[in-house]
């Protein structure tokens, strides 16, 4: 199930859950918001609900980095907790990065925060179902990002990943490139970003490639292929230590990869 942790422009993590509501019937809606939340509406209807975590010291302790916590609401029965931290240089100016955990097995803090998953378990258990929640709470934090902090002006947007990551990883990005192309040529509405680059440490691509065993996991090479085919840049790093997605394989993918510029990497 593709609940994970996210990272956003200095850096944002998010999971993504669902919570029942008070009175004890089966409806489920946002969970208990303390007073010192501020909630601020984003123009694609949804909402965040957050606090400065910077002012008390949690993770980034550098001084005048801000960070922020909280919930992106994207419907009454979908929420996402989100951790933002703010670029240590030029915040300003920094692009975004999204940062999407591995696993299983991977601290992506899931159990920490969610009640239930969003969707139901038949559709949410599909790579594409979960691209689109992540990408509709990517365009709410931008939709709301004036209201969080006026002076953070860029929009350059990179998606990075590890492990199993390497499934999920380059569907997510050709998915969000290819809305995002439908924003920009006005056949969509919201937020048109500029997408740098695709990066996967020690990521399960292909593991009919990769490996032997695991079979029933996703295939996306192809995913892969149609990126490097595209004005963005993209990064596998490997190391030797990983059991399972270590350099062998990445380089395994990396020559089995077909695309324009193939013969000449």
């Amino acid at each position: 199930m593709h609940l994970k942790k996210a990272v956003i422009g200095g850096f944002l993590l998010t999971s993504t859950c669902a919570f029942p509501n008070h009175d004890g019937n089966d409806a489920q809606g946002l969970p208990y918001l303390h007073p010192r939340l501020r909630t601020i509406r984003s123009n694609t209807g949804a909402s965040i609900s957050f606090t400065e975590a910077s002012k008390a010291g949690i993770c980034e302790t550098t001084p005048g980095v801000k960070r922020y916590s909280g919930y992106i609401n994207l419907s009454r029965d979908a929420h996402m907790f989100f951790m933002f931290f703010e670029a240590r240089q030029d915040p300003h100016n920094a692009p975004t990065t999204l940062w999407l955990g591995g696993g299983p097995g991977s601290d992506s803090l899931n159990a920490a925060f969610k009640g239930k998953p969003t969707e139901n378990l038949t559709e949410y258990w599909t790579t594409q179902a979960a691209a689109k929640v992540d990408w509709d709470a990517v365009q709410a934090f931008y939709g709301a990002l004036p209201k969080l902090n006026p002076r953070l002006k860029s929009r350059h947007f990179n998606l990075w990943t590890v492990s199993n990551g390497g499934h999920y990883g380059p569907t997510f990005f050709r998915y969000f490139y290819d809305q995002n192309t439908k924003i920009i040529n006005g056949k969509l509405r919201g937020q048109p970003l500029a997408f740098d680059a695709l990066g996967i440490i020690n990521g399960a691509i292909d593991t009919g490639i990769e490996q032997t065993g695991d079979l029933a996991c996703a295939r996306s090479l192809e995913d892969v292929e149609y990126i490097l085919d595209l004005p963005v840049r993209v990064t596998l790093m490997y190391g030797d230590a990983d059991f399972v997605s270590n350099w062998l394989g990445g380089e395994a993918v990396s020559l089995a990869a077909n695309y324009s510029n193939a013969a000449a990497f």
